[in-house]
């Protein structure tokens, strides 16, 4: 019984030791989320099923303007957190509607693919194409153009409607009040936050990855069931 409670108290060791030798990129971002929450952004929202049309030998789909924030989670840890990574940038919401819509041109080939029973596409692979094309592509109305309907299978991870800020520059930046309190925040609460998350993240770690995996063996068994 006692080997066995030692083997176990060095396995465990073993673990945190391993772990602590990992370099967490985990840091708190208190400051930016203050900093977001007064900043405004022009936008566009992509809704499913999607508005295709043909004008003049081009292509565009219709999306609606709208103003969005940035949301930006709490813990940032580009290693353990995964989930926290892909939202360090921050995730878009909707500030404000408006009921006029744009029509963004996307290329030729991603039209005929939109048009193929067997097609397939991703939402957020299709948001790509549309913030690259915003700038020279864009237009507030069509002039003689032809409706098309979507036959591919659009996956998304992010429901039916997406959001883009295409050019990430604000038309509403925070105030002076809103910055001193960004750098009282970054002093008080994410300096210290940050080296907490960093000794604690080791110690966490063996436990993510359980989490994770046990997650992604559900996950497996749901769809072969």
């Amino acid at each position: 019984m006692k080997i066995n409670i030692l083997r176990l108290t060095l396995l465990l060791c073993s673990m945190v030791a391993l772990t602590a030798g990992i370099s967490s990129c985990a840091y708190t971002q208190f400051n930016k989320q203050i900093v977001e929450k007064a900043t405004v952004y022009n936008g566009f929202a992509v809704e499913l099923p999607l508005s295709l049309y043909s004008c003049q030998g081009n292509w565009y789909v219709k999306v609606r303007k709208l103003e969005v924030q940035k949301i930006k989670p709490f813990v940032h840890d580009s290693i353990m957190l995964k989930d926290s990574s892909k939202e360090a940038l921050g995730t878009l919401k909707p500030f404000s509607y408006y009921t006029e819509y744009q029509y963004i041109r996307i290329s030729e080939g991603t039209a005929a693919v939109l048009q193929r029973a067997d097609g397939y596409a991703t939402l957020e692979t299709l948001c790509d194409e549309l913030k690259s094309n915003y700038a020279e592509g864009s237009l507030a109305e069509l002039t003689d153009s032809m409706q098309h309907r979507v036959y591919a299978q659009i996956k998304t991870e992010q429901g039916n409607i997406a959001y883009v800020a295409p050019d990430g520059q604000p038309i509403r930046k925070p105030g002076a009040g809103i910055k001193v309190l960004s750098k009282a925040a970054l002093v008080c609460v994410d300096v210290p936050g940050t080296v907490i998350c960093n000794v604690c993240m080791p110690v966490m770690a063996p436990f993510i990855f359980f989490h994770d995996f046990l997650s992604d063996e559900t996950s497996i068994s749901n769809i072969t069931h």
